[in-house]
C-alpha cells in the first residue's frame, strides 16, 4: 500500500480474537519488516493475552519487537507487565465513553 497508494501505517496489530502466536513469530515479523523497509511500522500486541505480554519482561529481543500494547476495549485491565516495560497502550475499537455506559460490553450494547 505504501509503494502504491502511498499509505503508511504507524502500527501492526496482531490478532487480538485468537492467541496471537509465539514470541519467535513476533521476532521473525520484527525482522522482516525491518527488511522490508517497514522500521517504522511499531507491533502491538494485545494487552488481554498475558502469556505472551510476560515475555516482555524475560527476553529482550521480544521487548525490542513490541512498541505497544494494544487494548481490544480501552476500559479493559492495564497490564502491569507492559507498564512496567514502559510500553505505550493504544486503543483497537471502541470509543471511551461506550465503556462508560452502565451494562455495556462489545459489539452491538451486549450486557457483560
Amino acid at each position: 500500500m505504501r509503494d502504491y497508494y502511498n499509505v503508511t501505517s504507524d502500527y501492526l496489530g496482531l490478532w487480538n480474537e485468537r492467541p496471537q502466536g509465539s514470541v519467535d513469530y513476533v521476532i521473525t515479523l520484527r525482522n522482516a519488516l525491518d527488511t522490508a523497509g517497514f522500521r517504522n511500522v511499531g507491533i502491538t500486541i494485545e494487552a488481554t493475552w498475558q502469556e505472551l505480554v510476560d515475555q516482555i519482561a524475560v527476553n529482550a529481543s521480544f521487548n525490542a519487537s513490541i512498541v505497544a500494547a494494544s487494548k481490544h476495549y480501552p476500559c479493559n485491565e492495564t497490564s502491569a507487565v507492559a507498564i512496567a516495560n514502559h510500553k505505550r497502550f493504544v486503543q483497537r475499537r471502541m470509543p471511551v465513553h461506550m465503556c462508560m455506559v452502565r451494562g455495556l460490553w462489545g459489539w452491538g450494547g451486549r450486557g457483560r
